[in-house]
């Protein structure tokens, strides 16, 4: 009897833990809908098709682009089109994931990739080609040269302050493409400062870019002649031999190692 009644009540207790695990899961699903509607909302209207060039929309052209780099017919088109695509360039430039894009790769790793796109989240591989197009947007901007001037805030911003170094490096070089300002030779000297040897190297590109250097400037890149790294030295030494060749005079990049 003991045993019968031991057996008959481990039964609704199975039930019940059954029944709680389902309505957990119910409710996570449930919350996680809500919120991609909700995010969806506060996200607003997609960027619009802009400027048709060669056959393709200036959006079109953002989400085909393969490579940050002007082999891609992607990048150099959207450097044809010029001042028009900057808006969208500018757009494209400014993309960071959302939560719903953290979400969506929370999901997706764990298995529940039908569920991603059943309530409208990115999967990993859209939030990476964003991340391609991002930089292959700074990439056309570099390229388009001062027709892209209007973006100069926005790039000048992500070189400061994104935590991707390499997004801080593609816009220092857009910058620089673009034609820096005075004022920008602030942004470059942090530049040399960065843990990438590759942000360095455009600092140093950056400052010898500037016509009329400040002493901050000059000193800086002296200071860069003795980086661990050789590509800095050798663009620090190419700042200075065309903004201030007399300081060169009795100095010379560190020997590589």
């Amino acid at each position: 009897m003991q045993q019968g009644d031991t057996n008959t009540n481990s039964a609704p207790g199975s039930f019940k833990r059954s029944w709680k695990r389902i309505v957990a899961r119910l409710s996570l699903f449930g919350i996680l809908i809500a919120f991609a509607v909700l995010m969806q909302r506060q996200l607003g209207p997609e960027m619009g098709p802009g400027q048709s060039y060669n056959g393709k929309t200036v959006s079109d052209w953002i989400n085909s682009i393969q490579i940050a780099d002007a082999s891609d017919a992607a990048v150099t088109n959207l450097a044809g089109i010029g001042k028009k695509a900057v808006p969208l360039l500018i757009k494209a430039v400014e993309w960071k994931p959302t939560l719903r894009d953290k979400l969506g790769r929370f999901l997706w790793v764990r298995g529940y990739w039908a569920w991603v796109n059943r309530v409208g989240l990115n999967d990993p591989e859209q939030v990476r080609q964003k991340y391609i197009a991002k930089r292959g947007a700074m990439r056309a901007l570099d390229i388009m040269g001062s027709s892209g001037k209007e973006a100069l805030p926005t790039l000048r911003r992500i070189s400061r302050d994104d935590k991707d170094w390499g997004n801080r490096a593609w816009a220092l070089s857009a910058i620089i493409g673009i034609g820096p300002e005075r004022r920008d030779a602030g942004l470059f000297i942090e530049a040399l400062k960065d843990e990438w040897f590759i942000v360095r190297i455009q600092g140093a590109r950056g400052l010898g870019k500037i016509a009329t250097p400040a002493a901050e400037s000059i000193a800086a890149l002296k200071n860069s002649l003795q980086d661990p790294e050789e590509g800095v030295r050798k663009s620090a030494c190419e700042a200075l031999q065309k903004i201030d060749a007399r300081s060169l005079t009795d100095l010379r990049p560190a020997p590589a190692k």
